[in-house]
């Protein structure tokens, strides 16, 4: 089961390295959040997640209110970031766990 996981979480890592990022005027696919608040909200889901042993797919980068796309694996429940932001994080599990 493990190798289904390790394969989509290689296949939508290799998709988020093309996403383009920049301002909204350069028609980017990625651009800044509005105000500093809603960046430092983000990031402290980031922290948070790291903290409890998250996977990051790529490098953390943040510039201002703009954050790079991350993908984290190995993510849990106990995470903020599961719950409280649409950021797209990969939590692998067994049928026999929802027993």
């Amino acid at each position: 089961m493990d190798s289904v996981a390790d394969a989509l979480v290689e296949k939508v890592k290799d998709r988020v390295a093309k996403l383009s990022v920049g301002p909204l005027e350069d028609n980017c696919d990625i651009t800044p959040v509005v105000i500093e608040s809603s960046a430092n909200f983000i990031e402290g889901l980031i922290k948070d997640a790291k903290e409890k042993g998250a996977t990051f797919c790529q490098e953390y980068k943040r510039k201002g209110n703009l954050i790079w796309p991350l993908l984290l694996d190995n993510t849990r429940p106990d995470m903020r970031i599961v719950w409280e932001e649409p950021i797209w994080s990969c939590s692998s599990y067994y049928q026999n766990q929802l027993c």
